[in-house]
């Protein structure tokens, strides 16, 4: 089973929290890519559960960007 995670963009993952699972042998394999995380698992069963968890870090200040609409003309609109 593979299990995918997505990084929200300006995020990083602690590679060394997927590592650990490894070492446990909690999971098969993983790979980190900027966009996200693949975790391979081995075979589960019907209603098994999995939960493990992992750390983000911000790597710098965001500043989020709003786009404002303008009204439509009334003229134009008909």
């Amino acid at each position: 089973m593979i299990v995918t995670l997505g990084l929200p963009p300006g995020f990083q993952v602690d590679a060394g929290d997927f590592a650990e699972l490894l070492g446990e042998r909690k999971i098969d394999r993983y790979e980190l890519t900027p966009r996200e995380v693949r975790i391979y698992l081995g075979a589960m069963e019907p209603g098994q559960e999995f939960a493990f968890r992992y750390h983000i870090t911000v790597l710098g200040c965001l500043t989020p960007r709003v786009r404002t609409r303008r009204p439509l003309n009334s003229e134009r609109a008909r």
